[in-house]
């Protein structure tokens, strides 16, 4: 499965599952507003191959604004030898609309 929606990715948190949620927008739209729990880790760092604190072992799940970049850079880390890389459906503006409508996103 390619992906994962708001209400399962609610679920997990709740559960405190073992998994890393990645938001790969860039820092300053990360700094503006993201999903509690997640790391940053801007995509352009991910394309030249730095992975940072991720966890090739570990699931994954990666979310940007509206899930327009999420699945390029998801096959890009499958290819690099992570296990297990789901994206968020509809991105961090699903969660807004779905479960966090207080939260404001940056455009």
């Amino acid at each position: 499965m390619d992906h994962i929606n708001v209400f399962e990715l609610k679920k997990l948190l709740d559960e405190n599952a073992d998994f890393q949620l990645i938001d790969c927008r860039e820092t300053h739209e990360y700094e503006y507003s993201h999903i509690p729990g997640a790391i940053n880790h801007p995509r352009f760092l991910i394309r030249r191959g730095e992975y940072g604190e991720m966890k090739k072992d570990k699931k994954i799940v990666l979310y940007c604004l509206s899930n327009i970049n999420c699945p390029e850079i998801r096959d890009l880390m499958l290819a690099n030898g992570f296990k297990e890389v789901r994206c968020l459906e509809k991105g961090l503006a699903d969660w807004i609309d779905e479960i966090d409508p207080e939260m404001d996103f940056y455009l």
